[in-house]
């Protein structure tokens, strides 16, 4: 079986945020993740603590948030 690789979907975050009437700063305080920690997922690799605390802050699935490449 391949490998596969997995990215986070910061614009499918921002969408699911912005359905909430927040921003990722608040995404973030809501989540009770480090401030700017989502952002950052854009050149570095999601903690999967945190991915989970984002999709159930999101009310969605890990697997919604991720882009598979």
């Amino acid at each position: 079986m391949a490998n596969r690789v997995v990215k986070v979907n910061i614009s499918k975050i921002r969408e699911l945020a912005k359905m909430k009437d927040m921003n990722l700063k608040q995404l973030e305080a809501a989540a009770g993740v480090a401030n700017g920690a989502i952002g950052k997922w854009v050149t570095r690799d999601a903690r999967i603590d945190t991915l989970f605390k984002v999709a159930e802050t999101l009310e969605t699935s890990v697997d919604n948030i991720l882009e598979k490449v």
